[in-house]
């Protein structure tokens, strides 16, 4: 199993997915889970590169305190295309896409990327905006 269900019959990408706020240091270090092999834990910077921002994770972008941070989405914009429009606005800190759904986030105090509804996506905030933790 890549990812063993050791949270309480769920697995660290179940628990990380749910929007709650929970990271994979806290299921390890608060509840004992095992996070090894699981894809959220997993932290690999992607290969695509993009001009102007900072990888910050896998899955939305969220606040420092797990929360929900503030975005307006778009509809088949592909990475290229949203990281574009992102950087063309000023109203625009950061993006996450997973190809389908492109999400600009309005809010400028980006932590990270950790879960949400859209766990397949790359969490990249413009350089200079983000919280680094």
């Amino acid at each position: 199993v890549s990812c063993p269900a050791t949270c309480y019959g769920f697995t660290c990408d179940q628990w990380i997915g749910n929007g709650a706020g929970h990271t994979c240091e806290s299921l390890e270090a608060d509840n004992g889970c095992d996070c090894g092999g699981c894809r959220l834990c997993t932290v690999a910077v992607p290969q695509a590169r993009y001009e102007g921002f900072e990888f910050l994770g896998v899955g939305e972008c969220r606040l420092a305190d797990g929360s929900q941070a503030r975005y307006e989405s778009y509809w088949h914009v592909d990475i290229p295309e949203c990281a574009k429009r992102c950087r063309a606005s000023e109203a625009c800190f950061g993006f996450a896409t997973d190809d389908l759904v492109c999400i600009h986030y309005v809010d400028s105090r980006l932590a990270a990327g950790n879960g949400g509804l859209n766990q397949g996506a790359e969490c990249w905030v413009k350089t200079g905006h983000g919280m680094l933790q």
